[in-house]
């Protein structure tokens, strides 16, 4: 379980260096909204709105992928970032959705990137039982998707001594791409 964990956590490291304009469907400037993700982490509040999007992707077999994903900070040379993969075996819907859930119609992951290129020093859902990650999809359109998120992320390397982290208050507007 752990190395499927850590490939979703490559995965979405990789999607999270995507750089994208807020711009909504049509390629026109919308200036009414404003797209980010934000969050506390460990009770510091963090905003990712850069190139903050859901990606949707058909992965096949009737599995469609939806990561949400913002950056920080414009730098290149700056990695922190916060990403949220739902995979989907059936239609996406509002409503809340946790990765302790036993049904097998999705799977809910989450990164975050604290600003490395060391994929074992990412912090990952794991599942944890007393904290597990959670998403509350509350809009969902042809142009944005919008919710609530929470939960504790772990290191995702070997060293188990390192602590998780805590992110609560998490909402977001993101444009769909």
């Amino acid at each position: 379980m752990k190395t499927t964990w850590s490939f979703v956590a490559v995965l979405l490291f990789c999607i999270a260096c995507n750089k994208d304009e807020s711009v909504e469907s049509g390629g026109k400037v919308n200036p009414t909204v404003t797209y980010y993700l934000r969050c506390k982490i460990d009770g510091v509040d963090k905003t990712f709105n850069v190139a903050p999007v859901v990606s949707i992707q058909d992965l096949g077999g009737g599995t469609i992928s939806y990561t949400i994903a913002g950056k920080a900070t414009t730098d290149a040379a700056n990695y922190e970032s916060f990403n949220i993969a739902l995979l989907v075996g059936d239609s996406l819907k509002t409503g809340a959705y946790s990765e302790q859930d036993s049904s097998s119609t999705y799977m809910l992951a989450a990164v975050y990137n604290p600003n490395t290129t060391d994929p074992a020093k990412i912090y990952a859902s794991q599942m944890d039982a007393d904290h597990p990650f959670q998403l509350t999809l509350n809009v969902i359109t042809d142009s944005l998707m919008s919710g609530s998120f929470n939960g504790k992320l772990l290191m995702n390397g070997l060293d188990t001594n390192l602590p998780p982290i805590t992110v609560t208050e998490g909402d977001f507007t993101v444009k769909v791409q």
